[in-house]
């Protein structure tokens, strides 16, 4: 189904459906990738890419995550910065147009995103904007006191939404998207997606699409429960730490 023309009615039917195929599952890992097959098989024709990430704590990353954060990390000159309780913007699901798009642990720069500093975060557009859209902040992520995800805006989910990925940029005039080698590669135009703190502020999730069409906010909104859902489901999982 395209995202663009489907009826708003068969969208909503098959968002209604993820829920039923993300519970039981034994971890968080485990019910986003579901969903992201979930959503890329039910509108592939306007699809590059699905994408799901969660905040983890580093030290309950597995050991191979840890490896590749810490090589970032290294590599930027900043490793001391890392401490047990660092929040990692995880990649937990993944299914896109190519095969190594469909593996987690295949990925190039997205395994784990270290949520360091407020200037490491600025520096890397698309999350700054992410975590904005969805009103999160990191709390004492400067100051070495307890780095805690909340949401501004309670536990609602927020949007985050580039009409354009070829065009959008932010205030510093860097794209919103910034791999304009992989948007210009697949076509990508429209990336949109949702996410939000868990009740408990454990951590938070977020659902990206990265689409080859066009999409409006409106129609966009219609795919909004897909995280609420999946927030709902993995609720006792990430109260157990049962991340992977």
């Amino acid at each position: 189904m395209k995202l663009s023309s489907g009826a708003s009615d068969q969208i909503r039917e098959h968002v209604k459906g993820v829920r039923a195929r993300i519970e039981n599952r034994r971890s968080l890992a485990s019910a986003a990738q579901v969903l992201a097959d979930s959503v890329f098989s039910a509108f592939e024709e306007s699809l590059a890419l699905v994408r799901v990430f969660s905040t983890v704590p580093f030290g309950e990353l597995p050991g191979a995550n840890q490896g590749f954060v810490r090589s970032l990390m290294r590599d930027r000159g900043v490793e001391r910065l890392l401490s047990p309780a660092t929040p990692v913007l995880s990649l937990m699901g993944t299914k896109g147009a190519r095969p190594e798009w469909n593996d987690r642990m295949q990925s190039r720069g997205h395994v784990g995103i270290p949520l360091v500093s407020a200037e490491f975060i600025s520096a890397i557009p698309m999350i700054a904007r992410l975590l904005s859209e969805f009103g999160l902040v990191i709390e004492g992520i400067d100051g070495g006191g307890s780095r805690i995800v909340r949401s501004k805006v309670g536990n609602l989910s927020g949007m985050f939404y580039v009409a354009d990925a070829r065009t959008e940029t932010d205030l510093q005039g860097r794209h919103v998207i910034s791999a304009q080698d992989f948007v210009e590669e697949h076509c990508v135009r429209t990336v949109f997606g949702f996410g939000g703190a868990y009740m408990l502020e454990r951590s938070c999730v977020a659902v990206i699409l990265f689409a080859t069409e066009s999409i409006d906010a409106e129609r966009a909104r219609e795919l909004a429960p897909l995280s609420s859902a999946l927030k709902a489901a993995t609720l006792r999982l990430v109260d157990q730490g049962r991340f992977f």
